[in-house]
């Protein structure tokens, strides 16, 4: 019994010593292990330094290190290559630029770098001469449409080709509708003349766009800022088009109204023709004055004053349309108001400015004409939407003040 109880104490005890040295032994593996990771991770801080001390080729070499012998998941490996393919590419190593480039979509096809180290790739290949080479590349590596546009391919009529890449009139009419909106783009397409113009405009936008990717001109700063400062302005036209223009409210009624309500902006102004004649002289100003007083007919008026004034200078004749300025006449608006009042033949002045009598002759003129709303419904409903939508749109811009705590300070803009 005795013996059994001993040999029961030291089974157990040579089980715990057994334990307590297989935790030793695990622990032990752990730090080796966590020490050898501590030391690759030196390979890639000893780059990071080398890099910003512009010593390319070594650091290089450190990443590189880093990748071999650091246990790096496809992720990091594949943002790896694509920098040491830039470093490489920085100091003119172009050939191993391209294979580390190459690693990137190898390592990790969902790579975020995928599609610029491909570029990069073509840009390259370029640089070196090898323009088959880079054709085919492109050729492997674009998509050239969606699933969503492999539905719209279906029927499509190819009208263009470029190299390999066909060119379908869906794309084409896309095009076009992006100049008007809502498909009045295609209003324009009248003739075949317009036709082949878009198609050649369009055609060569992408083989140049297409070229500026290559060349990896979208990394440029002063783009990039462009590109910012665009998208912000399409992105508040997008906006305003569902906060403003979406809430416009078109009724019949109301058009009418609108448009009784603002007869003057729905008629003809009157027009008036004039010549300006000027001299440096008041007695010839005079002379002019009292032959244009015996004179009857407008026809063949201004050949005459030339033939008799030969000193006089005559300016071509100018259309004036009340209620608009007309800063080419050295007129007050109570002198043009006078003018407006004088019928055919009949003239104004002479008034003296800066040294020169001036007069004014009226050559023609046109009475106001009042619309009827059947023959300008359309202008009038687009007068009306601008009209409503400017002040949904200030009502907009006041509320988005008050709710964002806009303050403005003018004087310290420098």
């Amino acid at each position: 019994m005795k013996k059994d109880t001993r040999f029961m104490v030291l089974f157990f005890s040579q089980c715990i010593l057994g334990s307590l040295l297989g935790i030793l032994v695990f622990q032990n593996f752990e730090i080796g292990k966590n020490s050898n990771e501590g030391g690759v991770e030196v390979f890639k801080d000893v780059a990071s330094k080398l890099h910003a001390a512009g010593l390319v080729n070594q650091a290089a070499r450190q990443y590189e290190k880093y990748l071999d012998k650091g246990k790096v998941d496809a992720k990091v490996k594949a943002k790896m290559s694509y920098s040491l393919g830039e470093l490489y590419e920085e100091e003119g190593h172009l050939e191993k630029a391209i294979s580390w480039f190459y690693k990137v979509e190898l390592l990790d096809p969902k790579s975020t770098y995928v599609t610029e180290a491909n570029k990069r790739i073509v840009t390259l290949l370029e640089k070196l001469k090898k323009f088959g080479a880079a054709k085919a590349f492109i050729k492997d590596k674009t998509t050239l449409s969606t699933d969503k546009d492999a539905a719209k391919r279906k029927g499509a009529a190819v009208v263009a080709k470029v190299g390999d890449q066909n060119i379908y009139d869906y794309q084409l009419n896309e095009y076009v509708d992006s100049f008007g909106g809502n498909g009045r783009g295609q209003e324009n397409l009248k003739s075949d003349k317009v036709k082949q113009e878009l198609l050649q405009k369009y055609v060569i936008n992408q083989i140049l766009w297409q070229k500026s990717k290559r060349l990896g001109l979208e990394k440029d700063p002063s783009f990039i800022k462009k590109l910012e400062n665009v998208t912000k302005q399409l992105l508040v036209e997008r906006l305003l088009k569902n906060e403003v223009e979406k809430k416009v409210k078109v009724d019949e009624v109301d058009l009418k109204n609108y448009f009784k309500a603002n007869q003057d902006k729905f008629s003809r102004k009157p027009t008036i023709t004039v010549t300006k004649i000027e001299f440096k002289g008041k007695d010839q100003s005079q002379k002019l004055k009292a032959f244009l007083k015996k004179k009857k007919e407008v026809k063949d008026l201004i050949n005459e004053v030339k033939k008799r004034f030969p000193s006089a200078s005559l300016e071509k004749e100018m259309t004036l349309t009340k209620g608009l300025s007309s800063p080419n006449l050295d007129l007050s608006p109570s002198q043009v108001n006078d003018l407006f009042k004088k019928e055919k033949g009949q003239w104004t002045g002479p008034f003296l400015k800066s040294g020169t009598y001036k007069m004014y002759i009226v050559m023609g003129k046109t009475l106001p004409q009042k619309y009827v709303y059947d023959d300008i419904k359309n202008l009038v409903k687009q007068s009306y939407k601008i009209e409503k939508g400017q002040g949904l749109y200030k009502k907009l811009v006041q509320e988005s003040f008050k709710s964002e705590n806009v303050q403005l300070f003018v004087e310290r803009w420098k």
